[in-house]
């Protein structure tokens, strides 16, 4: 089956999260901002909703990797504080192999970022093979 006639433009997936100590940005080399959510751990929570919202309806042996992220970050998020990311569908270009997803985040006073992402639907084992070819350059 083609894994794309899965999927429609409009789709839409949310992850909602409790930010913690962990997603600060001080665990990112910004130790001037410590207690607020840094920007990769904001960036984890999209690539986390766009795996659900693709990844679960794909094949056995078919998996989703990401190859494009654009963030726009505006509003500070205190660690303790609520943050919800909507990701949602708006392109399918099967002859790519990928899907265009847009995002916006929200913390419990509102709009806190947005931005787009790029996933590429891969056969798993394929991937991992080339990825095992790259390493074997490296002679590990």
């Amino acid at each position: 089956m083609n894994e794309f006639t899965k999927f429609k433009v409009g789709d839409k997936y949310v992850v909602q999260k409790k930010i913690t100590e962990a997603d600060a940005a001080h665990n990112y080399g910004t130790k001037r901002l410590s207690n607020l959510l840094g920007t990769p751990g904001l960036v984890a929570m999209v690539i986390e909703a766009a795996v659900g919202l693709i990844d679960l309806k794909l094949s056995e042996g078919v998996i989703s990797i990401g190859n494009e992220m654009g963030i726009t970050h505006t509003k500070p998020t205190k660690v303790g504080e609520t943050v919800t990311v909507e990701i949602e569908i708006k392109e399918i270009h099967e002859s790519d192999e990928c899907i265009f997803l847009a995002f916006k985040a929200f913390d419990e006073i509102g709009p806190i970022a947005n931005g787009v992402h790029v996933r590429n639907i891969v056969n798993r084992e394929s991937f991992f093979a080339k990825t095992d070819e790259r390493v074997k350059r490296l002679g590990l």
